[in-house]
């Protein structure tokens, strides 16, 4: 991008022009007594500045401006405008149209040249600007993706862990996993935020690697201080997940939260912190509501998995005291709907 595209239809002035920019370093003026001719050689080449004169016979220079700043890759070349006259009006206009400088006639080679270096030297360096920029912008997301994989590398690791010790727990962190993407779609979180909990949701039962096998594979209803034990996965989960809870991954600590959070209730008897309401965050709320359902829709040895409907009015008789009513609410939309 070493040409200066310079369009006026006195040849005259063209041959001053052509002599001035002659003195612009590594510059080389390409210029044209006909519009539609700068037009054409501006669709093979990318001006790197562009002078042109207001008053021409086939159409105004602002008119020329706009037709090649139409053309692809062009939006942005810079254009200095010459004109007989310093109507205020039109040097607004063109200003408008990103004019960056004006020369009025007759032009002085001096100021034509001053402003000429001045406005390529400026186009330059927003270039370099920009370009920095992009860069800067292709680093960060690189580094981001690459932190993001590690991320979830990190997540996954625990999902093989769960799935070798009980197959089962980690089908059913996948299942509600899947069941928060629906939850969370229709509470009005945002995709990035949904696939965020998607992850972190994998890991919410991680607590229950430590128990034994009666407790996590029996075929039999779990005795009473068998559940007492059990609850406490929570505590374990965040035992294991306690250095996500300082990183500064927006997934791990959400893995954590969620680990930490859902079994909370609503009404503020859950465990293990006796949270209420709003205090309990928004993805462990649901969380509560998705590992709920899924486990209700699954079958255990001593019961049969009950229905979406039956699921789902199970979960509702507990609105308001176990669940977020506004969750509830959302997965009776889910339900209905069959998504």
């Amino acid at each position: 991008m070493t040409d200066i595209l310079v369009v006026d239809d006195h040849e005259p002035n063209l041959l001053l022009y052509k002599k001035v920019l002659a003195k612009v370093d590594g510059a080389t003026a390409r210029c044209y007594t006909d519009a539609r001719e700068a037009l054409a050689w501006a669709k093979l080449r990318v001006p790197l500045l562009v002078v042109v004169d207001q008053t021409m016979p086939e159409f105004s220079g602002l008119d020329f401006v706009a037709m090649l700043r139409a053309i692809p890759g062009r939006e942005n070349v810079p254009f200095i405008m010459v004109t007989a006259s310093d109507e205020r009006e039109l040097r607004r206009e063109a200003l408008r149209s990103g004019a960056l400088g004006f020369l009025t006639k007759p032009v002085d080679p001096v100021e034509f040249l001053t402003l000429s270096v001045n406005v390529i030297a400026a186009d330059r360096g927003r270039r370099e600007a920009v370009a920095r920029a992009d860069d800067h912008a292709a680093r960060a997301k690189d580094s981001d993706e690459a932190i993001a994989a590690r991320d979830i590398r990190a997540i996954d690791a625990l999902v093989l862990a769960m799935a070798a010790r009980d197959p089962q727990l980690a089908m059913h962190s996948e299942q509600v996993a899947a069941a928060s993407m629906r939850l969370a779609q229709r509470l009005g979180l945002s995709e990035i935020e949904r696939t965020l909990l998607a992850n972190a949701v994998r890991v919410h039962d991680v607590g229950k690697l430590v128990f034994n096998d009666r407790i996590m594979t029996g075929t039999t209803r779990l005795t009473p201080a068998e559940r007492r034990s059990l609850e406490k996965h929570v505590e374990h989960g965040r035992a294991i997940l306690a250095a996500f809870d300082e990183s500064e991954s927006p997934l791990l600590r959400m893995a954590y939260t969620v680990a930490s959070a859902h079994h909370e209730r609503w009404d503020g008897a859950g465990y293990p912190a006796g949270l209420r309401g709003e205090s309990i965050p928004l993805v462990a709320r649901i969380v509560a509501v998705a590992d709920a359902y899924s486990a209700l829709t699954a079958a255990r040895p001593w019961r049969a998995a009950m229905s979406p409907g039956h699921a789902l009015a199970t979960i509702e008789s507990a609105r308001g005291t176990a669940y977020d009513p506004r969750v509830v609410a959302a997965l009776r939309e889910a339900v209905s709907s069959g998504t």
